[in-house]
């Protein structure tokens, strides 16, 4: 082989390289997303549940205007997309703890989310 074909196999190896790993990257980045949007959804799960909970009479199973007997259904506590814990503040709040299964944007920690929980809304906070 010449010279010059020799030069242009080494240079396709290269541009080849470099796509592989631009599509890696941004599998990565797309594994995560879908991860968190995933964890997202399982927690708007858990709060319609929660504040169900919250509004049904205590003689019918629920809390009677209360969180603090609350606790995560199992079908909920793990799922596919993660694992969620929860935390009683007190009568009227409740925080939700959403780790995933995917590296998040740090790269070095799971996606993570958290929710505080009160009777008539919630605000969600994407830790990473």
């Amino acid at each position: 082989m010449g010279q010059q074909q020799i030069l242009l196999i080494v240079i396709s190896m290269i541009v080849v390289g470099i796509a592989v790993a631009i599509a890696i990257n941004y599998a990565t980045l797309s594994y995560s997303s879908a991860n968190r949007d995933a964890v997202i959804a399982d927690i708007h799960n858990i709060i319609y549940h929660a504040q169900q909970y919250y509004r049904k009479p205590m003689a019918l199973g629920g809390g009677g205007y209360s969180f603090l007997s609350y606790t995560i259904p199992s079908n909920f506590q793990e799922t596919p997309n993660g694992t969620y814990t929860l935390t009683i503040e007190n009568k009227d709040m409740i925080y939700v703890v959403g780790v995933g299964k995917e590296i998040g944007d740090d790269k070095i920690n799971k996606v993570k989310v958290d929710c505080k929980i009160t009777p008539e809304d919630f605000s969600l906070r994407i830790l990473n």
